[in-house]
């Protein structure tokens, strides 16, 4: 791993656009990754992943090794530590897939890892920089009720259950505002000029 690699924290709440923003830095030839889709993915690959989250969240939740993804995040929400416990169960595993993917891309200046709990998951030490992506309240719910199917009222909650945007400011350097009506690619280019020096 080149010491002069730097890592950069994407975070941002549900729908505020941040795999919008790592789509252009995408494009502009940046390594990206992103870690909602790698949860995914080891939910279906690590057999002792699934182990662990069956043990805890019940043995119904996968089916020939697919999870039941609507099922788990009921069980999530209903259970008062529910994601804490599955954050400490997902986070080893998180920790050595990202290990891996950083030696893949030892060459690069610059990696960006897209996580919407990257603050409340710790180990903010590794992140040179953390930018946030934010959008107004109303423009996120529309977003993710037409990606999604979920509900307004399910939205919201799980809103309720991420950390708030003034909250999660604290701990970030940077910040993108994905309103539709400010361009994006200037504000990334402006942040590039700020962090690659």
């Amino acid at each position: 791993m080149a010491s002069a690699q730097k890592i950069i924290g994407l975070t941002g709440g549900i729908g505020s656009g941040k795999s919008t923003v790592a789509q252009v830095l995408s494009n502009m030839g940046y390594p990206i990754f992103d870690a909602d889709s790698e949860v995914k993915r080891l939910y279906h690959t690590a057999v002792n992943l699934q182990k662990e989250v069956s043990k805890t969240f019940g043995e119904d939740l996968f089916l020939e090794g697919q999870l039941n993804n609507a099922l788990l995040a009921q069980r999530l929400f209903n259970q008062p530590d529910g994601r804490t416990k599955i954050k400490q169960i997902i986070k080893p595993f998180m920790n050595e897939r990202f290990n891996e993917w950083q030696m893949e891309h030892k060459n690069a200046s610059l990696l960006f890892k897209e996580a919407a709990i990257l603050v409340e998951s710790g180990d903010l030490d590794r992140y040179a920089y953390i930018i946030q992506i934010t959008a107004p309240v109303e423009m996120r719910i529309k977003r993710v009720m037409k990606r999604s199917g979920l509900t307004e009222q399910e939205i919201k909650l799980r809103m309720q259950a991420q950390l708030h945007d003034d909250e999660r400011k604290k701990y970030c350097q940077y910040s993108i505002i994905n309103d539709n009506a400010r361009a994006i690619l200037p504000q990334i280019q402006s942040i590039l000029a700020s962090i690659v020096v």
